[in-house]
């Protein structure tokens, strides 16, 4: 806990408090000038940084709601299930997430693209086709 979280979040406590240093007469690269600054805190309290913020929890809330929506009927049917279909039930469930992240990614890519399945299956019914990657809805599913 010491080497991989107290210690880094402590330097990154003492950095949000820095600004670059002025070597020379040029701001540096790498050099810091350590505690001298509240700049960083008073910048993240702008308008822009406001409005991410406000998107961003309102995409995690909405992405929260629909994963308890689906994980207690999920767990639901799971503890109510016949005792010899519980492990399969639970292998089922627990399995996704076995997946490579970066397989799962371009499955999703591959399922909502303009041309992916998602899309193919409005296409029967006559709607789409629809842009469902880069954006919000994208980042929730």
């Amino acid at each position: 806990m010491l080497v991989f979280f107290i210690i880094p979040m402590a330097f990154l406590f003492v950095l949000s408090f820095s600004s670059k240093a002025v070597v020379d007469g040029e701001t540096s690269t790498t050099a810091y000038s350590y505690f001298s600054t509240l700049s960083n805190y008073v910048a993240a309290g702008g308008q822009s940084y406001l409005v991410l913020l406000w998107r961003a929890i309102w995409t995690s809330t909405i992405a929260t709601a629909i994963c308890l929506a689906l994980a207690y009927p999920l767990a639901m049917a799971v503890c109510f299930a016949p005792e010899r279909w519980r492990p399969l039930l639970l292998l089922l469930l627990i399995l996704p997430f076995w997946i490579n992240l970066l397989i799962r990614t371009y499955a999703m890519y591959s399922i909502f693209r303009t041309t992916g399945v998602v899309n193919q299956a409005f296409g029967l019914v006559g709607l789409g086709p629809y842009e469902m990657l880069n954006n919000t809805a994208a980042v929730i599913m």
